[in-house]
């Protein structure tokens, strides 16, 4: 549903979804588990779209820093 609303260009109806898709990710996986890693950035892409660069940002650092750990510093 989340996907269909960034399609749609309702990015504002998206936001509370991906969040809720993040917290059963970390409930469910860990949050440094893949999927949840990728909602992660999927929240992060909407906010970039909403040109809301800081949350963004720190969104995607977020993100990276989760996933260094599994990829390595040469990835």
């Amino acid at each position: 549903l989340a996907e269909r609303h960034i399609s749609k260009g309702e990015l504002d109806r998206s936001i509370p979804l991906l969040e809720e898709i993040i917290q059963a990710k970390k409930n469910q996986n860990g949050k440094d588990y893949p999927e949840t890693i990728i909602a992660i950035t999927n929240l992060a892409s909407v906010y970039l779209k909403k040109n809301q660069n800081a949350k963004s940002i720190t969104l995607y650092e977020d993100a990276l820093s989760l996933a260094e750990p599994h990829l390595g510093n040469d990835h």
